[in-house]
């Protein structure tokens, strides 16, 4: 269960399962999600997780490359 404890609101959590929290923890604000899903070998469930993430607010991208 990821939570943000910086969030306002206190509600909001994500479930994940073992493959997404591994992928959750190769997040290291170097490597693109391209090397994590590579690294992960999740390429199917990937996009879809990255996606949830950002509308949990669990994560911030960084688009200006």
């Amino acid at each position: 269960m990821l939570i943000n404890r910086t969030h306002t609101y206190t509600d909001i959590y994500l479930p994940i399962d073992a493959q997404e929290k591994n992928m959750f923890d190769a997040i290291d604000g170097e490597r693109t999600i391209g090397e994590i899903v590579v690294e992960q070998g999740q390429h199917g469930k990937a996009r879809a997780f990255f996606e949830r993430l950002w509308r949990y607010d669990q994560v911030v991208f960084d688009t200006s490359r």
